[in-house]
């Protein structure tokens, strides 16, 4: 990730945030059009997203989530547990 890459990232996100009520006046500004701002200074920190970012383990615990546990927190089935060799 070059500074100059960086550098566009948050140029383009700073147009696309001031830009979006104008072209879509019905959105509604979020924490996430805020933290997109965060991200230029986490490419200063750690390099590129590829090497930090978390969505796999985000998609993972969002199919955790869907699993059907009937209201009973801490009680996996027998099917959910990993085997221990």
């Amino acid at each position: 990730m070059t500074a100059e890459r960086a550098h566009a990232y948050r140029a383009y996100i700073k147009t696309w945030v001031g830009e979006l009520q104008e072209i879509h006046p019905e959105a509604v500004q979020r924490p996430n059009n805020h933290m997109a701002f965060h991200i230029y200074e986490f490419i200063q920190l750690f390099g590129p997203v590829r090497s930090w970012w978390c969505f796999p383990f985000e998609r993972l615990i969002g199919q955790l989530q869907q699993l059907p546990m009937n209201h009973k927190f801490g009680e996996l089935p027998v099917s959910c547990h990993p085997i221990v060799c």
